[in-house]
């Protein structure tokens, strides 16, 4: 509601992305195992949960904290590989 209480705030943001339109092409291309340029790998996110894991414990704790293994079904280990 506006400041007298009747009238809608309405507001637009402009993206330079297209929403809703996903990459078809590089999903196929991607499913048939070619690296896509700029890709992030499943192991590089692995990496990244470790690190925002240990800062977050290390803000807690006050000390510096080691990275900690993160557990993974066996599924997705296997399609690591």
């Amino acid at each position: 509601m506006g400041t007298d209480g009747d009238t809608p705030i309405i507001e637009s943001v402009e993206t330079c992305h297209t929403g809703g339109h996903y990459q078809w092409e590089a999903f196929y291309r991607a499913a048939n195992g070619e690296k896509l340029e700029g890709e992030v790998t499943p192991e590089e996110i692995v990496e990244s949960v470790k690190i925002i894991r240990a800062m977050a414990k290390a803000e807690r704790s006050g000390c510096v904290e080691p990275l900690e293994e993160i557990e993974t079904p066996s599924s997705v280990e296997s399609a690591l590989v």
